[in-house]
């Protein structure tokens, strides 16, 4: 009588053999893989033979079976992990190899390309590069200023921290093998973790100069860390919205996290609202919001928080501080009268960011403003070490009423930073408003000239009477953050100029040559972009220097065309910088680099079309 094993019988149909039975039925006392039941062998031997159960026995296939035992050699890392770790000669038979199978442990035979055992070891890289960024950042927590940051070695390639490198991205790990501690908090709202806090709030204030927010740090830093049970605690809007604000410049490990802070963001928002309560920290948290969905590339939903603040704003009061005397203030109906000059300080800051943040987000998608500027007459702002210390009251002050005045104008080197910033911001907005309305209407128009004409006198005198490019001594905790803010004026400032002169028709030298003189020293300040760290160019440093590249363009068309190809070539070098620096935005902000090439290739095309159409006679008026 022929005994077959007990693979032959598994690969037999149900009609072959009676012995077929379902993988839940009782198993039976045979040795694995061979002939001999139990039947022929003694009372002793049958009782020394392991009982295996029945998902042990698969099948082996006919190929497989037939190849067992042949010696066939493996190429490199083809062996199981057990008979690595034994050197042992395995022949790579799957799923359970020979040698495995004669020592009866069949148990632990697994192979390292196996997608179960892959996804553990991506899990646990996974889980050491979030132990490394924890280490790393928590280097950084005593002392959070952007100068310690940029000493510190353990930077990346692109200046970041280098802690997102060494996470498994695409792996995917099952349920049970997740950490706890990474999301058991998040459907608790007093329950987020001192670890991730203590992160999150790091980058907020190492980079909340990025979204022109220029509270003084010392206070707002206080003021989150209190417990939130104690009442001078900020409301849970602004807590969450520094939160979001933070995981932008977290790793990767982080960043997953910004749907519950936002979700929960726009939650006390609409309570804050509701009853009434802190409505500064709902300003100041709607600001940060409506920030943090232009650097996801959601404008219109950041105009609308952005907007809906800024008439906020109005209704508070905070568009007519005139006056640094705390006696001297307005009362209003919805903020508490000011503690001291600091808080004060606060105020304009905030009202200043907001007007800032909208005629930008209003600038690049083509809508219209909150508020025409000549309702505000708060005074100009200052960093927050000068309303501390006392500095903001020797200021020379004044507001946009003094935009105008040519006197006020010339003084600029006197001015502070975040005032030569504002006032830069509003120069540059208002030359584009009044380039718009002169392209829409007749150039002709002797009212639109003189005002043109006007606005060119405005700028060149600002933008002339500027200080040396250089952070000032003594102006606060953060002289690269100061610096970056500096990059955005001192652009914007020489953008304006150029746009201002653009307005006038192209046939006057003296025109041109105030714009080549402005767009020198335009790229001048675009290289000192260039060698800064990804995470210090401003998001806003695109809008600045467009005017400027749309000057640079047109002016390559015309010295080509006049055969002046060295100064050609120079000039596709500063376009090729320009390009390089708009670039870097991609690092931190994605979203901007998609607007500025939309914008940039806009320009390129009408400066084209443009070009085709102007006769080389014109051209040659200009020299």
């Amino acid at each position: 009588m022929m005994y077959c094993s007990v693979a032959q019988r598994q690969l037999r149909g149900p009609s072959e053999s009676r012995a077929q039975t379902s993988l839940t039925s009782r198993p039976r006392r045979t040795p694995l893989l061979t002939g001999f039941p139990l039947s022929r062998l003694s009372r002793r031997q049958a009782a020394a033979v392991p009982i295996h159960p029945p998902r042990l026995l698969i099948p082996a296939m006919p190929s497989q079976v037939a190849e067992r035992g042949r010696g066939v050699a493996l190429g490199r890392n083809r062996a199981c992990i057990p008979c690595r770790e034994k050197k042992r000669r395995c022949d790579g038979l799957r799923p359970i190899c020979t040698l495995c199978t004669k020592v009866r442990k069949p148990y632990l035979c697994a192979y390292s390309d196996c997608p179960e055992i892959q996804a553990l070891n991506g899990r646990i890289e996974e889980l050491n590069g979030l132990i490394q960024s924890m280490e790393q950042l928590g280097a950084f927590h005593q002392d959070n200023s952007i100068s310690a940051l940029l000493s510190s070695p353990r930077l990346g390639v692109a200046g970041l921290p280098n802690l997102c490198r060494a996470s498994a991205a695409g792996c995917i790990v099952p349920a049970p093998l997740r950490d706890p501690q990474l999301d058991w908090w998040t459907s608790q709202e007093d329950a987020l973790p001192d670890s991730i806090r203590d992160t999150l709030l790091s980058n907020f204030f190492l980079y909340a100069w990025q979204f022109i927010c220029n509270l003084n740090p010392r206070r707002l830093r206080t003021t989150l860390e209190l417990p939130r049970d104690h009442p001078d605690a900020p409301h849970p809007a602004l807590f969450n919205a520094a939160l979001l604000v933070g995981c932008i410049y977290s790793p990767v490990t982080l960043r997953r996290y910004e749907s519950v802070f936002l979700r929960r963001t726009h939650q006390h928002l609409g309570q804050s609202l509701a009853h009434g309560q802190k409505l500064f920290d709902f300003l100041f948290a709607s600001s940060l919001t409506g920030s943090y969905h232009f650097t996801r590339g959601r404008f219109r939903e950041g105009h609308y928080y952005i907007s809906a603040a800024l008439r906020f704003a109005l209704g508070c009061g905070l568009h007519k501080i005139e006056s640094l005397d705390l006696d001297a203030q307005a009362p209003s109906r919805l903020l508490p009268p000011c503690a001291d000059l600091v808080e004060l300080g606060d105020r304009i800051n905030l009202f200043w960011s907001l007007m800032c943040i909208d005629r930008t987000s209003s600038s690049v998608m083509g809508l219209p403003v909150t508020i025409p500027i000549r309702e505000a007459s708060t005074l100009w702002p200052c960093p927050p070490a000068y309303y501390e210390d006392g500095r903001a009251l020797r200021e020379p002050g004044g507001s946009v009423e003094h935009l105008d005045d040519l006197v006020a104008l010339s003084r600029a080197r006197d001015d502070n930073v975040l005032t030569i910033f504002q006032k830069s911001y509003l120069l540059l907005f208002r030359t584009s408003i009044l380039s718009a309305r002169a392209k829409l209407g007749d150039q002709k128009d002797s009212n639109l000239t003189q005002e043109a004409l006007r606005m060119c006198q405005v700028t060149a005198i600002f933008a002339k009477s500027l200080p040396e490019f250089g952070v000032p001594e003594g102006h606060g905790e953060d002289p690269l953050a100061a610096r970056s803010i500096l990059v955005m004026a001192y652009t914007a400032a020489y953008s304006a100029v150029i746009k201002a002169c653009g307005i006038i028709p192209q046939n006057n030298p003296i025109i041109l040559k105030e714009q080549v003189q402005a767009a020198k020293k335009a790229m001048a300040i675009a290289r000192e972009v260039e060698d800064m760290p990804d995470y210090l160019i401003p998001a806003s440093v695109a809008w600045c220097l467009t005017p400027t590249h749309e000057f640079l363009v047109r002016e390559k068309v015309r010295l080509s065309k006049l055969g002046r190809t060295q100064e050609a070539q120079a000039t596709q070098a500063d376009i090729q910088l320009f390009l390089r620096v708009v670039k870097k935005l991609e690092a931190v902000f994605p979203a901007a680099l998609t607007v500025a090439a939309e914008v940039i290739d806009r320009n390129v095309e009408a400066v084209c079309t443009e070009a085709a159409s102007t006769p080389v006679g014109e051209l040659l008026k200009l020299g």
